[in-house]
Order: C-alpha cells, then sequence, then structure tokens
C-alpha cells in the first residue's frame, strides 16, 4: 500500500507527467492490486 502511495504523491508532484507513463503507472497499480488479493 505503501508503493502505491508514493507513486499517486509522484504523479500529483509531476503535472508535466506523460499520459503514456501515467497509464502505465495505472496498469502496475492494478496489477499490484489483483496480486495482493490472490495472496
Amino acid at each position: 500500500a505503501y508503493n502505491l502511495l508514493q507513486l499517486d504523491l509522484s504523479v500529483n508532484f509531476l503535472p508535466e507527467f506523460p499520459s503514456d507513463a501515467l497509464r502505465h503507472i495505472v496498469r502496475l497499480k492494478f496489477l499490484n492490486i489483483s496480486n495482493n488479493m490472490i495472496t
């Protein structure tokens, strides 16, 4: 949960963050969430 929060903060502090990278981070977050639900 800490890593997900850290990603959210880093995105908030980078307003010029590329949308492609943003989508990639969102995909990683969903992957992490699903992995946590499996284990």
